[in-house]
């Protein structure tokens, strides 16, 4: 029995079903309820694959209901997603629009950045936009607010691509500021963004990912421009370029 297949199984629980039924109308439902329970446990035991089947289907089941939540709420906030007032790269006026939620200490944000850079050159109509997240305390919050500071002077896309090679838990203010000079910032008012107390972009966002249920970066989100709920698609975490290429494809 070591290569029952699935359907054989579910053969095995109908037909069991029925003698079950049967078996009470004559009062033999004990015996009967034994003999069921051992036969699936004997098919379960030479066939544990099943259970590792079973499990797979259930776990790629509640991923989707997930992600279908995540798509409910994007439609629901999309005009909470402000796309304008983000920074963002990539073509001004794609009509494929990918929203990051990121943190520049977030590790899996700084592995998947090269896939989407490369996303960038090769697809002319995409349009990225950057949510940032500040998940990691006060150290992130600085470095979004940089990242805001970068995307006031215009020069967000240089500064962002800059940070992201080089950011790290002990980066230094001195350090980041060698960044900001790097990308060709105004310092003077670089460093009075980041000294700001509060910054209501970030604000906005921390809002806006509790609204979407976004509990952890990266986080993105791909919307077709115009706007179609329809071809709205999500993907939580990092992924392969393949994932995102397809995610592109649905959202066209």
């Amino acid at each position: 029995m070591k290569n029952l297949p699935f359907a054989l199984l579910v053969v095995i629980l109908v037909a069991g079903g029925y003698i079950y039924y049967d078996s009470a109308r004559e009062n033999h439902r004990g015996s009967v309820d034994k003999n069921f329970r051992d036969s699936v446990e004997t098919v379960l035991v030479e066939n544990p694959e099943i259970l590792v089947k079973a499990m797979q289907t259930y776990q790629e089941k509640m991923r989707q209901n997930q992600l279908d939540q995540f798509k409910n709420a994007v439609n629901e906030n999309h005009d909470n997603l402000k796309l304008a007032d983000s920074p963002s790269f990539g073509n001004p006026n794609g009509d494929i629009v990918l929203v990051e939620f990121m943190d520049y200490l977030c590790g899996h944000c700084r592995q998947v950045a090269p896939i989407v850079e490369q996303l960038t050159k090769e697809n002319p109509s995409l349009k990225v936009v950057v949510k940032l997240l500040p998940i990691f305390g006060p150290q992130s919050t600085v470095f979004a607010k940089a990242g805001q500071a970068a995307a006031q002077q215009g020069k967000f896309s240089a500064f962002h691509e800059l940070l992201l090679s080089k950011v790290n838990p002990k980066m230094t203010r001195e350090e980041l500021i060698a960044v900001a000079k790097e990308a060709g910032l105004n310092l003077q008012a670089f460093e009075k963004v980041i000294d700001a107390e509060t910054d209501p972009l970030l604000e906005e966002n921390k809002q806006l990912a509790q609204k979407l249920g976004i509990r952890g970066t990266p986080f993105f989100i791909f919307l077709s421009q115009p706007y179609n709920p329809q071809k709205t698609e999500v993907m939580a975490g990092s992924g392969t370029k393949e994932s995102f290429e397809e995610k592109i494809k649905q959202t066209k």
